[in-house]
């Protein structure tokens, strides 16, 4: 009976036992999952943050790479711009500086044409009166000699004449040549930094380095490549504001001095009217206090502008290079994630080809550049050499005529 009492308090006690081993494994079970729980919405913020970071990154390139698009198309209009202008200034300036030369050259000329023709006909005239053989005999050397320094004469004007156009030809075309030579190799550096970065992409796909290491590797670089642009974009600014007041300063003293020189011509006009000369003597009188000073200041001035395009356009490539940089390992991380290391590999490698052949045609850019910038300064030379020779030829001719001259001086004395 004692037993049969015991038994009911037996199981009461062992169910309550039971009940609370239940409860606690229950416990421990839900605090696990509600740290999972945790632990997740962790990660799962982690990763919206990531992913949003990624976004506004994203977003922070596009707008730069449109920026510098835009900076860099507004540069390459004002570059357009200002050497369209500095080419006509300088043909102008050249342009009237040939005219003053050939009308002074003409105007000796005929002088020395009208000179000589007139001592021909004098004396012509003379001899025709002496009725004397030996005298018209000499009359007539004379008179061959003279018809060949004549032609002599015509030959160095015109000679004198083609140079100062190849001079000018020359010197109007010179900015777009040494443009073309600028570019050109300008190309040719860009291009090889492109190479060598392509040769390095190539060598660390080739590695044995997983995708996920690749991918973050290229994307540390970029990081490094943007904090580069934004440097470069600070100081493109202060380098175009430069240049641009140094090409305003060189092209106010190129008005200058194509003004007065224009003036000049004016002036040189032998069918001037007395009211137009008064007028233009003293715009030139005027203006020449400020031609001397542009004269003067153009060498400087030229030079620093020269200098101040070359800052910034040296600064527009580095940003260019950069660019390119960064759309080539934005693709290369593209094509990892999306089609493997393999296809990477043969992307860079078409991306080297065609690389290799840009510098090629570049190369061959600057070339053809240099040589038409040779065969003009050659061509120069030549017609120099040429002049030279006339002028050698010119003055043993004066030397033979004056000799005939004597003598002819001499019939008619006798």
């Amino acid at each position: 009976m004692k037993t049969k009492k015991i038994f009911p308090v037996l199981l009461i006690v062992i169910a309550f036992c039971t009940a609370s081993c239940v409860d606690n494994v229950v416990s421990s079970q839900v605090e696990a999952i509600r740290g999972q729980q945790v632990e997740w919405m962790k990660a799962k913020t982690a990763t919206e943050t990531a992913l949003a970071a990624m976004k506004a990154a994203d977003a922070d390139y596009r707008k730069a790479e449109i920026d510098a698009l835009t900076k860099q198309t507004a540069f390459n209009e004002a570059s357009r711009s200002w050497d369209l202008k500095t080419q006509e200034a300088t043909y102008n300036y050249n342009k009237a500086n040939l005219d003053i030369l050939l009308a002074t050259a003409q105007n000796n000329l005929a002088i020395a044409q009208d000179n000589l023709k007139k001592q021909l006909a004098i004396t012509a005239n003379t001899i025709a009166g002496l009725n004397s053989s030996k005298a018209a005999t000499d009359y007539q050397n004379y008179q061959t000699e003279a018809n060949k320094l004549y032609a002599l004469y015509q030959s160095r004007l015109n000679t004198q004449g083609q140079i100062d156009q190849a001079k000018l030809t020359l010197a109007t075309n010179l900015n777009t040549i040494d443009d073309q030579i600028s570019n050109a190799q300008a190309s040719i550096d860009s291009y090889k930094t492109s190479l060598a970065a392509a040769n390095v992409t190539l060598a660390t796909l080739n590695s044995s380095s997983s995708s996920s290491d690749i991918v973050k590797s290229l994307n540390n670089a970029n990081t490094v490549l943007n904090l580069r642009m934004d440097s470069l974009n600070r100081v493109s600014s202060n380098s175009y504001n430069a240049y641009s007041m140094a090409k305003l300063n060189v092209y106010n003293l190129q008005n200058t001095i194509t003004t007065y020189n224009n003036y000049l011509v004016i002036l040189s006009d032998v069918n001037i009217t007395a009211s137009n000369k008064t007028y233009y003597e003293q715009q030139r009188d005027n203006l020449k206090p400020a031609y001397d000073d542009a004269v003067a200041k153009y060498p400087q001035y030229i030079q620093t502008a020269a200098k101040a395009y070359a800052n910034y356009a040296s600064i527009n490539t580095q940003m260019n290079d950069v660019n390119r940089l960064i759309t080539a390992n934005t693709n290369i991380i593209s094509q990892v994630n999306y089609n493997g290391i393999t296809v990477a590999i043969q992307q860079v490698k078409a991306n080297i080809a065609n690389i290799t052949q840009q510098i090629a045609d570049a190369t061959t850019s600057l070339n053809n550049a240099t040589d038409g910038k040779g065969f003009a300064n050659a061509e120069i030379v030549r017609l120099t050499k040429q002049l030279d020779d006339l002028n050698t030829q010119i003055t043993a001719a004066e030397k033979q005529l004056a000799y005939l001259k004597g003598i002819v001086d001499k019939d008619l004395a006798a």
